[in-house]
């Protein structure tokens, strides 16, 4: 069958011309189809044939007539003028002339949407060609083009995504071409065309992030390779070459890292290598690296028992919890590693941290329970040998086994002890600790806290002097000095302890807000709106401003907060004469 629209000879079976898509059906059929099924005319052969010559033979007679006059002005694309004839002569033109007239709009119709698709009509030019064409008036004209009208602006549409495509193209973005093509419904008549495009801009994209995955393997940044393979699933889903080059870079990933880790444990540097196991598990997820994990480990443990076994057979117990620790730091829930911290009978790690560990030790007896408290410094050197005299066994014999208000028995744990920096630490069973900024910790249980206070053992291991005495509070180490008072009452005086544990009370007392109190900083404390000194006496008076933080000083000046009458907050800075070194700013 010719086309219509190019003149291309299609098979007779096709719907559709195989070179510019143009539909393929015979304009004498549709319009039959369309025209005279609806007008119920049933005409013999014999008799149509000679009914059509004559309308050919009338109409073509040069024009002369209204309806051959309107035709022709048709035939030339006139189409005002043949509108303007038809509207001066419908009642000359009579109902045989007007359905020929009819037939030929449609006719007309159907070449100006094959011309649409040949691309030798532009869509706005087409569809005012289908406006001109219903002014005539005919019911079957405005419903057939109408249709064309639907059926053109959808081709308008797929031609506009194959184009956005293509320019998408053009500019290397795979992605967006990949979205455009893959838009065209595969009842378009360009599907065909939008598919085979869809499947050169998928192996483009493909091909880009290969090469890009490439670059970066041969960087040995395996990982960057196989995260933007995977990136690719989402517009490539599960296209099995990403798959294929992801398995690839995975397992040159898990051999990279076999390496390593081969290389540190050589050297006796498991923890390092257990590190980079770690690290490479969070990246992927892949048994053999769990086989890897489990295997190096248990390697790293099994070294460390027994090297721990080996200080303990000396008798050096230090550095056998020390290795153990370390270790444990490492692996915190491995059980061996516990099983072999109970085998040398530490009972209890009181406090490990800052150079310092201090290790408890109960040695059970005929008589009695014997505890031994000591203190070792990072190398695992005894500062305090393990001793019943030293004042921390003292506190544990003293404060294990008190029934507390829930009716059990208190147990002595490192929840029990704090370090208040510069050497100094304390045991208690319940107490707060605030820092120099003002931030509030719990010592033992909060529970035990009582308004007169518990008892306070401290031990400086700078000094190596131990005391004890009753706090409720107490502030961090600050050049040797701590703010203490040993009752919640209202009223009651503020006590500063020096670094061998002095107790001195201050001739300053405590008001409600005791989230307002900071600790010794640079020679001076904050309470109650003031600044004082070691000794108690007031050297800055903020007493007008409702401070609202716990100021504290730092290189020679001290950052506040605090609310106007109407609630207006503010921040500045003072120095130590109580002068505005920056002048306060509104808090938002």
């Amino acid at each position: 069958m010719k086309c219509n629209s190019c003149g291309f000879d299609n098979a007779s079976s096709a719907k559709y011309c195989e070179k510019c898509g143009a539909e393929l059906t015979n304009r004498k059929t549709l319009i039959n189809s369309r025209f005279f099924s609806k007008k119920n005319i049933v005409i013999g052969g014999a008799i149509a044939l000679a009914l059509v010559l004559i309308v050919v033979l009338l109409s073509t007679a040069g024009g002369t007539t209204p309806h051959g006059k309107v035709l022709s002005a048709l035939d030339d694309g006139n189409y005002e003028e043949a509108l303007k004839l038809f509207d001066e002569n419908r009642v000359e033109i009579d109902t045989e002339q007007k359905q020929e007239i009819e037939e030929h709009l449609i006719e007309i119709a159907e070449a100006t949407k094959n011309d649409y698709i040949a691309e030798a009509l532009d869509y706005d030019s087409t569809i005012a060609i289908f406006k001109k064409l219903q002014k005539f008036g005919f019911a079957e004209v405005n419903s057939y083009t109408k249709e064309l009208e639907s059926e053109i602006s959808e081709i308008a549409s797929v031609r506009e995504k194959i184009k956005v495509g293509e320019d998408c193209f053009q500019e290397k973005n795979y992605v967006g071409a990949i979205h455009y093509f893959s838009e065209v419904s595969p009842n378009s008549s360009s599907y065909q065309i939008a598919q085979e495009k869809l499947t050169t801009a998928q192996e483009a994209y493909r091909k880009s992030l290969q090469d890009q995955a490439s670059t970066l393997a041969k960087e040995n940044d395996y990982i960057g390779a196989i995260s933007l393979l995977k990136s690719g699933f989402e517009v490539l889903e599960n296209d099995q070459a990403l798959v294929t080059d992801i398995a690839t870079y995975t397992d040159s990933y898990i051999a990279s890292i076999s390496n390593s880790v081969k290389q540190l444990t050589g050297s006796g540097e498991y923890p390092e290598a257990i590190q980079l196991i770690e690290e490479a598990k969070a990246n992927i997820s892949d048994s053999r690296l769990d086989e890897l994990y489990n295997s190096n480990t248990s390697a790293y443990v099994n070294a460390v028992v027994s090297k721990a076994d080996s200080y303990a057979a000396e008798e050096n117990y230090a550095l056998a919890i020390e290795e153990i620790n370390t270790a444990l730091r490492i692996l915190p829930e491995d059980r061996q590693l516990q099983d072999a911290l109970k085998k040398h009978n530490w009972t209890t790690v009181l406090y490990s941290g800052d150079s310092f560990t201090i290790v408890r030790k109960d040695l059970a007896t005929f008589e009695s329970n014997i505890i031994r408290v000591g203190v070792m410094d990072a190398n695992g050197k005894w500062i305090v040998p393990l001793s019943s005299d030293f004042i921390f066994a003292e506190a544990v014999r003293m404060e294990s086994g008190r029934p507390t208000m829930s009716g059990s028995r208190t147990q002595i744990t490192s929840k029990n002890v704090y370090y208040l920096g510069e050497g100094v630490f304390i045991l208690s069973l319940g107490m707060n600790v605030r820092s120099t900024s003002g931030y509030m910790h719990s010592v033992g249980s909060a529970s035990s806290v009582t308004s007169s206070g518990l008892v306070c053992y401290m031990y400086n291991a700078n000094n190596g002097s131990q005391t004890s005495f009753n706090a409720v509070w107490i502030s961090e180490c600050n050049d040797g000095n701590m703010l203490m008072y040993n009752s919640s009452r209202y009223n009651s005086p503020f006590y500063r302890v020096d670094a061998y544990g002095n107790v001195t009370e201050l001739p300053v007392r405590h008001d409600v807000n005791d989230y307002e109190i900071s600790g010794f900083s640079e020679g001076l404390f904050f309470a109650n709106g003031y600044f004082y000194d070691v000794n108690g006496s007031k050297k800055i008076n903020l007493t007008d401003y409702d401070i609202t933080n716990a100021p504290y000083f730092s290189e020679g000046v001290c950052k506040i907060e605090f609310k106007n009458n109407m609630g207006t907050k503010y921040r500045a800075t003072i120095d130590k004469n109580g002068k505005f070194v920056q002048e306060p700013e509104k808090v938002s």
